[in-house]
């Protein structure tokens, strides 16, 4: 009975058990690195929204607004007001 109770302890690839430390950096490294993979597929999703045919192709949203989308330019307000 007591042998169906024992959980298995993670092991490493020498077939000897992880360490709570080793195992716990072995997750954070993981977190890491999916956290930065979604932050950069954000960032990636928000900047091809900017384009109007993706814009169009991806949502239906602008359409059924009462106001049309107009892009703004920022590089020629910026120019207009050095000028």
């Amino acid at each position: 009975m007591h042998d169906l109770i024992r959980l298995k302890r993670p092991r490493g690839r020498s077939g000897q058990p992880k360490s709570v430390q080793q195992l716990s950096d072995e997750v954070t490294s993981l977190l890491q690195k999916i956290v930065i993979t979604l932050l950069i597929a954000v960032v990636l999703s928000q900047l091809a929204l900017q384009i109007p045919q993706v814009r169009a192709w991806v949502t239906g949203v602008d359409r059924l607004e009462g106001t049309p989308f107009v892009q703004v330019r920022v590089l020629c307000i910026w120019k207009a007001a050095v000028v």
